[in-house]
């Protein structure tokens, strides 16, 4: 759920379905049923004064209220998007994004820890960016100035760690770069022993046809496991999706996307909702 204005209204679209088999896309199962299923899904999740329960950082912040879906796309590849409005607990009515689930579905802690954001977060998520793609031997002409899209985090061992996002030669929307573009995404943690540490990275040098770029959104946990995993907005050239980072074996990895390539060319291009 993002909100859209202070007067709280505010935009809803699915992740993801998670059944007792595990996650899914969210997409009609076979393709030929595209149209009765989109109005399955529209009757059951998208009711007028239907409520789902916002999270930020795993903690009940407040309750998204349906008013009317708001559909793109054509066939398979429709975008099940709707519009409504949110109430909020303080201090989350400062916050525009939040994970929803059905009411009754997540039991949230209490309070709401906000994460702390240090002066030091810019300049060392540049070391940390420039050393990844050197340690990686990731070609491009990279350029770490001011990032794309910087988040601090309650994540790792403490409320000092962060998510950045550094693109060269690009946007953090959809869309195609216009030659070749870079992407650096990298979550750290922070303690006061060492300093900020290297949890996630991923970097890539693209040109047109190969855009994925990444997005912090917040942490969820998914699979019954009581450990959290962290939900990332990705964009392409021609169309949006959702990966999911989780920890195994000790290292936080890509276990889940959303991503759907028959759509990145067949969907017509949305108007983006301010801040995606």
């Amino acid at each position: 759920v993002r909100k859209l204005d202070e007067s709280g209204r505010a935009a809803i679209a699915p992740i993801a379905e998670i059944t007792g088999q595990g996650v899914s896309v969210v997409e009609p199962q076979p393709v030929e049923r595209a149209e009765e299923w989109v109005s399955e899904f529209v009757a059951r999740y998208y009711g007028t004064d239907q409520a789902y329960t916002l999270f930020r950082e795993r903690t009940r912040v407040g309750t998204f209220y349906v008013r009317a879906p708001t559909l793109s796309g054509s066939s398979d590849c429709v975008e099940l998007r709707a519009e409504g409005w949110v109430e909020l607990r303080l201090p989350a009515d400062s916050l525009s994004e939040f994970l929803a689930w059905p009411a009754g579905a997540r039991v949230g802690a209490e309070p709401l820890l906000e994460p702390v954001y240090r002066d030091d977060m810019i300049v060392m998520s540049q070391v940390l960016a420039r050393r990844g793609v050197t340690d990686g031997g990731i070609a491009g002409r990279w350029r770490f100035g001011t990032p794309a899209d910087l988040r601090a985090l309650n994540v790792g061992d403490g409320r000092l760690g962060f998510a950045v996002t550094y693109l060269v030669a690009d946007s953090l929307a959809q869309g195609s770069p216009a030659d070749s573009a870079g992407m650096a995404f990298l979550v750290a943690d922070h303690s006061p022993a060492v300093g900020y540490t290297q949890l996630y990275f991923d970097a890539t040098w693209y040109g047109p046809g190969d855009k994925r770029t990444l997005r912090w959104l917040d942490t969820a946990e998914l699979f019954g496991d009581s450990v959290p995993e962290w939900v990332l907005r990705a964009y392409g050239d021609g169309g949006r999706w959702y990966e999911v980072i989780g920890e195994r074996g000790g290292e936080y990895v890509g276990i889940w996307s959303s991503r759907r390539p028959q759509c990145d060319v067949r969907q017509p291009a949305p108007v983006d909702l301010p801040g995606d």
